[in-house]
């Protein structure tokens, strides 16, 4: 059915499939979310194991000056 705003598609799909539609949505978004926390660990642990490498090789260079 041709509507004013566009085509009005609540005839042709069952009630349930909103419902079904949000909780898709909700879904993609947790799975969004996990995916960005799970980045940024990851990128986090990068940081902290190259800072560690960094200051062990200063430390080491200073000892073995001394």
């Amino acid at each position: 059915m041709w509507m004013a705003g566009g085509w009005d598609w609540r005839w042709c799909r069952p009630r349930g499939m909103h419902s079904l539609r949000a909780k898709l949505t909700l879904v993609n978004v947790a799975l969004l979310a996990l995916g960005i926390v799970a980045a940024t660990a990851v990128s986090l642990m990068g940081m902290r194991h190259y800072l560690t490498a960094s200051v062990d090789s200063s430390l080491t260079s200073s000892r073995d000056s001394l």
